[in-house]
């Protein structure tokens, strides 16, 4: 199960199978790792950084969104998020 669990948390599983939120969050993760690990030079690092905090932002706007439609009824925080669907 723990196999499982760990292919789950993949940027491939989360294109195939998940929204645009579980791709940034995915995304995040690597780049997390990437600047954690010794062997990334200083300069992948400046940029992994920018990065980072873009996706974040990334993050932190689709949850805003998400909380915004759920206090005015509109959006199910539960229900998957469709870029291509009309409002």
């Amino acid at each position: 199960m723990a196999a499982e669990d760990e292919s789950q948390n993949t940027v491939q599983y989360a294109v195939q199978h998940g929204d645009r939120r579980a791709v940034l969050v995915a995304m995040r993760d690597v780049v997390s790792v990437r600047i954690d690990d010794k062997a990334t030079s200083s300069r992948d690092i400046a940029a992994l950084t920018n990065r980072l905090m873009s996706i974040t932002a990334a993050i932190e706007k689709i949850d805003a969104e998400v909380q915004e439609g759920a206090e005015d009824g509109d959006l199910d925080p539960e229900e998957d998020f469709d870029p291509d669907e009309d409002v």
